[in-house]
């Protein structure tokens, strides 16, 4: 879905049935300068307001959040959609998935230097002791 799509998509539809502002503003309840702002893309595009839109401008939710898509019917369009959607998931899975193996490796060399670092300190405790016995005889 596209901002600038939506947006141009409402006055569109809006002007090609003969609605005007104030007809538009007062069935969604909400301001004609809220509308404006809305149509102009002051505000934020997807309110509670936008998803009654379609339905009072007489179009589908497809063709009015995605742009008429001449020619195509909506289970095509709706596929497209899903498939962009999964293409998508998959990609953000996959650096997912990377970064979390990253990670894991990353916890993996920080442990094995800490397993070090205590080795070390249980030689020096080992070393002090020992100096300690020698000193006190």
């Amino acid at each position: 879905m596209n901002n600038d799509t939506v947006k141009k998509n409402i006055r569109k539809a809006r002007l090609e049935r003969k609605i005007s502002l104030e007809q538009m503003a007062s069935s969604l309840g909400i301001s004609v300068t809220a509308l404006k702002k809305i149509e102009t893309g002051r505000t934020r595009i997807i309110n509670e307001h936008v998803l009654d839109m379609p339905e009072l401008l007489g179009i589908s939710d497809i063709d009015f959040f995605f742009g008429e898509r001449q020619g195509s019917d909506q289970g095509a369009v709706l596929q497209d959609i899903r498939n962009q959607m999964n293409d998508k998931v998959r990609i953000l899975t996959d650096e997912y998935e990377a970064k979390l193996h990253s990670l894991r490796k990353e916890i993996a060399m920080k442990d094995e230097l800490l397993n070090e670092k205590d080795d070390n300190i249980r030689n020096l405790k080992s070393l002090i002791a020992i100096l300690e016995k020698k000193a006190g005889r």
